[in-house]
């Protein structure tokens, strides 16, 4: 068994949640172009079903499948055992739950970018433009958020997870990975270098490691033996015991 949360791919698409800031910069530059068309509730109604349902959908039925890099993936027969139960627990039930929170956060967000899109109207390079202009950037752009907050939010579900949970979950059955995940793009037998995760040894109450005790002496035991200590001598030793010699026609003292 590997330390599963070693694996580069989760690490890879969590760290996708750092391109949230930006995409919500150009959204919100987007939504303050011109002057509303529609009425507002309209306008965040169709932004909500457009950039925030699919992603929605497609988490709740076939979630994303991480083992991916922009238009690459890897293909489901080349995924190992602890690949696929990864796999398995982007399908646990508190992922759906997560989701929603995801979802329910980003509708926030665009609510509140809505509200303040007086504040940078006179910034933005489409505001000469009309806004159905701005809208139109602003769909796919609130699409992407959903996106990558959708996707690092369930892989922050599945590295919560413990290793022993992750060794009790079952491998996602090869063949069925396509029907049950979104896998997108190009299939390739390998993305990334070959690597090897670190094996984690199952520890047991019997296996756990004990500690070589190391007798010392009682302070109050003055029958105790002390180890000698044995100290180097240095290379070039003094000879105490031989005292120096004395000029023969030196008087006596």
């Amino acid at each position: 068994m590997t330390a599963f949360k070693l694996e580069p791919f989760l690490w890879i698409h969590l760290a996708g949640l750092a391109a949230l800031p930006l995409l919500l910069q150009v959204l919100w530059l987007s939504l303050a172009a011109g002057q509303p068309l529609l009425p507002v509730g309209l306008e965040l109604a169709v932004l909500t079903v457009l950039g925030i349902g699919p992603i929605l959908w497609m988490q709740w039925t076939r979630p994303f499948d991480i083992f991916s890099l922009l238009l690459v993936t890897l293909r489901p027969d080349r995924l190992n055992d602890d690949q696929r139960r990864i796999l398995q627990l982007f399908k646990a039930p508190r992922q759906r739950l997560l989701a929603i929170a995801a979802a329910a956060l980003a509708f926030w967000l665009l609510h509140q970018l809505y509200r303040w899109t007086p504040l940078v109207a006179g910034t933005t390079l489409l505001s000469s433009q009309n806004h159905l202009v701005g809208l139109v950037i602003a769909i796919p752009v609130f699409l992407a958020c959903n996106l990558f907050l959708q996707v690092p939010l369930s892989v922050l579900g599945v590295l919560l997870h413990s290793q022993q949970q992750f060794a009790a979950t079952v491998p996602y059955a090869s063949d069925r990975i396509t029907n049950d995940f979104s896998v997108l793009g190009w299939r390739v037998a390998r993305l990334l270098p070959a690597y090897t995760l670190p094996p984690v040894a199952a520890t047991t109450a019997g296996d756990a490691p004990t500690a070589t005790a190391v007798e010392t002496p009682a302070a109050d035991d003055p029958t105790a033996a002390v180890a000698p200590v044995t100290v180097a001598e240095p290379t070039t030793a003094v000879d105490k015991t031989t005292p120096p010699d004395h000029d023969a026609s030196s008087p006596d003292a």
